[in-house]
Parts: C-alpha cells; structure tokens; sequence
C-alpha cells in the first residue's frame, strides 16, 4: 500500500527576492540621480599690471620649494622666524610684511608660516606673486 506523506505548507512568505529586488532599485536610483551643486555667482576683479605701491622698508619673508623659510636671506626655523617677526614688530608697529612663496611650495607651510606671523602681531601683510628663487 501506498503511504502519502503530507507535506506542510510554508509559514510566512520568502521575502529575498523581494529584498534584492529593492536593493538593486536602491542602486539603480542612486547611480542615476543628478546632484544638484548649489553655486554662487561671483565676478572677481581682472589683475591688471599695475605695480604695488612701494612699501617703507618691508620685511621678506620667502618660502622655497623645499619648505625652507628664508627671513630676508637667512635660513631660519619656524619659531625662529616669529621671533624674529616680533622683534621688527616691536621696533617698528607699521611693519609691512612681503610674503614670497614659490609655486610649488606646500600650502600647509604657508599657512604655518602666517599664523606664526598673525601671533607675533603683524596684519599687515603683502603676498609677492612672482617667485625670486628659481
């Protein structure tokens, strides 16, 4: 005789497929999506080739290629250079400042350089845009 074995039924529905279907539509409108990007419209002056006006006596401050901080022609160190920025500063409190920097040199030393030179005091401070080492 024949014995028929009963077969339960399943709890519940399986839910993978509908999960990988989700996650696949997921993706889909992610990678498709444009970003809008927020821009605000601004007209910056043209540099002319006006020369800067002459400065009394400024103090130079130059940074090479390879980081190394030169006050005036001589090799210094970081702390050494704002001493150095604070000692004209006392001396002098309309110290001008020319920073001249080659294009190649890391910004993190440059702005090193200027918050050193913002904690000796000075403000005013002039950017030279042609290098002098090259």
């Amino acid at each position: 005789m024949l014995r028929f074995h009963k077969q339960e039924a399943e709890e519940g529905m399986n839910l993978t497929p509908l999960i990988d279907v989700i996650f696949i539509l997921l993706i889909f409108f992610m990678i498709s999506t444009q970003f809008k990007s927020y821009t605000l419209p601004l007209e910056l002056p043209e540099a002319g080739n006006t020369s800067s006006p002459e400065l009394n006596d400024p103090l130079q401050i130059s940074i090479d290629e390879e980081g190394l901080i030169y006050v005036e022609d001589r090799i210094v160190a970081l702390e050494e250079m704002r001493q150095a920025v604070a000692l004209e500063f006392s001396k002098n409190p309309d110290l001008v400042l020319v920073l001249d920097c080659h294009r190649e040199t890391v910004f993190e030393k440059v702005l090193m350089v200027l918050s050193e030179v913002k904690d000796a005091g000075v403000s005013n401070i002039h950017f030279r845009h042609e290098t002098l080492r090259d």
